[in-house]
């Protein structure tokens, strides 16, 4: 970045990111929705969502958002 400001290749990269993100986010709920319904159910435990937990413990989302703010 210059100044602080980010340059193209910084955006490039958190896009690139964010597109990973979302698909390991996909490929987890598809993997634990695969479990099925009923035997969820059954167990009474919450599906292990690694991703999903990191990006909320991290607060990802805020720390993105911020990010995008001030880069304009």
């Amino acid at each position: 970045s210059i100044n602080g400001m980010p340059v193209h290749d910084d955006i490039l990269a958190v896009v690139n990111h964010i597109d990973q993100m979302v698909t390991l986010l996909l490929l987890e709920f598809r993997n634990n929705t695969g479990l099925g319904h009923h035997q969820q159910h059954l167990t009474n435990t919450p599906s292990h969502s690694p991703c999903l937990e990191h990006l909320l413990s991290e607060n990802l989302l805020d720390i993105l958002y911020e990010w995008s703010t001030s880069a304009g």
